[in-house]
């Protein structure tokens, strides 16, 4: 499997996730998760694909500029469509393209 199947898998199996999970469940704060929500987790996990995808055009994916869209971590549809459209821009990317990445680990 390269990166871009393992990609559509990994969205297949979010967006699985997302049509069991109530609203109201998805952005209730859980002490297992440190009082963060589902959504904040899957919001997360949204902005690094992201990331990759505001940067490749220029080469450079800076990990630091995250959006953080509170839609995200809210509403589950608007998560589902965010996770299926990006498993589509992700297949048309090219693996073999070089990147120089950009984080702040503070």
């Amino acid at each position: 499997m390269d990166c871009k199947e393992g990609t559509v898998t990994i969205t297949r199996q979010i967006n699985q996730l997302l049509e069991q999970i109530h609203p109201r469940a998805y952005s209730m704060p859980l002490g297992l998760f440190n009082e963060s929500t589902l959504g904040q987790h899957f919001r997360h996990i949204f902005d690094f694909y992201d990331c990759l995808l505001r940067g490749v055009s220029e080469g450079v994916v800076d990990y630091a500029s995250r959006m953080r869209n509170e839609q995200m971590e809210k509403d589950p549809g608007y998560a589902r469509s965010a996770f299926h459209q990006l498993a589509q821009a992700c297949q048309e990317l090219q693996e073999s393209q070089p990147l120089n990445v950009r984080a702040d680990f503070s």
